[in-house]
């Protein structure tokens, strides 16, 4: 029970098709009192339309139920909120920016896939992560992914006889 802390406010920051995707997870799980801050610069008009449809749906089932949603465009009002925790579903080149700024404001962020594109974008995120003692986590959403299911289904009926995986930890 988290009675003691104060309601969780989650920064969703991104307007395309995942973070439709990732509202519609987040207004399953939050509670009445907690508040979703959707940010998106190009995606408001879309985001506008789907919490009036779902407003719509909440009061035709006469249902109060659910997290309350809040839209920003602007970026200092969103952070002058406070938000708890931030998840990052912008477009892939925008993610070591925007979780940068998310790690200097000490919130705990979760970034879609990738992190970023360069190893050394990971690594700067991941230093200042430890530094500042911020969790720091990548989505990576396998149910949906297609190519997984191909992929095993090409060696369904193959012998594998070797595999390399090359992964790169901090130090």
């Amino acid at each position: 029970m988290r009675s003691h802390c104060r309601p969780h406010s989650v920064a969703l920051i991104g307007g395309g098709r995942w973070g439709h995707t990732l509202f519609s997870a987040l207004e399953c799980q939050l509670r009445d009192q907690e508040r979703i801050l959707w940010f998106s610069q190009h995606g408001v008009d879309a985001i506008t339309e789907k919490l009036a449809i779902r407003e719509r749906f909440m009061k035709e089932k006469k249902s109060i139920s659910g997290p309350n949603a809040v839209i920003f465009s602007d970026p200092t009002a969103l952070w002058a909120e406070r938000p708890t925790c931030a998840i990052i579903a912008t477009a892939p080149y925008e993610h070591a920016v925007t979780a940068n700024f998310a790690l200097e404001k000490g919130v705990p962020t979760l970034v879609e896939k990738p992190l970023c594109l360069t190893e050394s974008d990971g690594s700067k995120l991941l230093e200042k992560a430890c530094s500042r003692n911020v969790p720091l986590g990548v989505n990576l959403e396998f149910l949906y992914a297609s190519y997984l299911s191909e992929f095993a289904n090409f060696f369904k009926n193959r012998k594998l006889n070797h595999i390399d995986i090359t992964w790169k930890d901090p130090a």
